[in-house]
């Protein structure tokens, strides 16, 4: 499930010109239309304002897909969760570990889904 999107839609690409740091919308037609341009805002050399913006156009292409399977991954942790809750309440957790794995992965999940823990 992808939010409401309120930049300019995916997936972005770098220009091919290989000097510049523009990040572009891929367009049907070719055209160029910058939604940043990251070079020349720094110290750094012209390979780190390429560097830069290749690492914004894959975090930016890859956000929402990251986010599905975080949660995917979090409904999966939460469901072997309660089952090791069951297991727990049925007495097969003798050593604890079980009890104390469990109260670490809700402490992951809270967080994972917007909580402070």
């Amino acid at each position: 499930m992808v939010e409401d999107i309120k930049h300019t839609p995916l997936p972005w690409s770098a220009t091919d010109v290989p000097w510049t740091g523009i990040i572009k919308p891929d367009r049907p037609d070719g055209s160029i239309d910058t939604i940043l341009e990251v070079s020349g805002f720094n110290d750094g050399t012209v390979e780190d304002d390429i560097a830069n913006r290749d690492f914004i156009v894959e975090a930016c292409n890859s956000h929402y897909r990251n986010k599905e399977t975080i949660r995917e991954l979090v409904d999966a942790l939460s469901y072997s969760t309660s089952l090791m809750r069951t297991m727990v309440s049925c007495g097969h957790d003798e050593f604890g570990v079980l009890q104390e794995q469990a109260d670490e992965n809700e402490k992951l999940i809270s967080r994972a889904r917007g909580g402070q823990s």
